[in-house]
């Protein structure tokens, strides 16, 4: 079999080169959304009407505590993309009829976890805005029937500051519609469960 050319083994060794500083890229960028992951929980709100007639109308705008992030991109959690191996070519000898050429490259493929599915959401979307280091989410709809119960559009992540342990925490609520009077307020624990990274009232 014939050896790979010179100029052939330079540019494999090259891209080989390349390669293994694109791939510690990629396992730094990994280790920061594990870590981002860990101090994240999902969030998801159900709102139920248990009075005696509709919310017309309804608005709810949530308050997180100070410094924590929120945001409903799932992208956030998200792998970067692959990166594959370059491949060194060595054409077989030319008396070799039932072989015309070998592909050389190390097998990286156990070492990358499969990237997170990315979850297409057929909802209305759900505003977030920061004010001074308060995030808040609001959403609303048109009418809520009573004995009904209504879902948050969109999952909800609560990010939590580096420095802090995920656990326990609190949000407030505003609720308003047009045929209510005056708006109803309060405050939600929240109770994290650690093992899921879910939150639950």
């Amino acid at each position: 079999m014939k050896q790979a050319s010179l100029s052939t083994v330079e540019k494999y060794n090259k891209e080989i080169e390349e390669f293994y500083n694109e791939y510690e890229k990629f396992l730094n960028e990994k280790v920061r959304i594990n870590n981002l992951g860990a101090r994240t929980v999902k969030l998801q709100i159900k709102l139920k009407n248990e009075g005696n007639s509709p919310a017309e109308r309804f608005h709810v705008v949530l308050t997180f505590p100070k410094d924590f992030q929120v945001t409903t991109n799932q992208d956030m959690f998200s792998y970067p993309n692959e990166i594959n191996p370059p491949q060194l070519i060595i054409m077989a000898d030319l008396f070799d009829e039932s072989f015309s050429a070998k592909q050389c490259a190390p097998n990286y493929s156990s070492l990358f976890n499969p990237r997170l599915p990315k979850v297409e959401m057929p909802w209305e979307e759900v505003g977030i805005k920061n004010k001074g280091f308060i995030y808040t989410a609001d959403f609303q709809n048109i009418k809520l029937s009573h004995g009904y119960s209504f879902d948050c559009p969109k999952t909800i992540y609560v990010i939590f500051p580096q420095n802090q342990t995920v656990g326990t925490f609190q949000i407030t609520y505003k609720i308003t519609a047009d045929n209510l009077p005056k708006a109803t307020e309060g405050k939600l624990n929240i109770l994290v469960d650690k093992n899921k990274g879910e939150a639950q009232k």
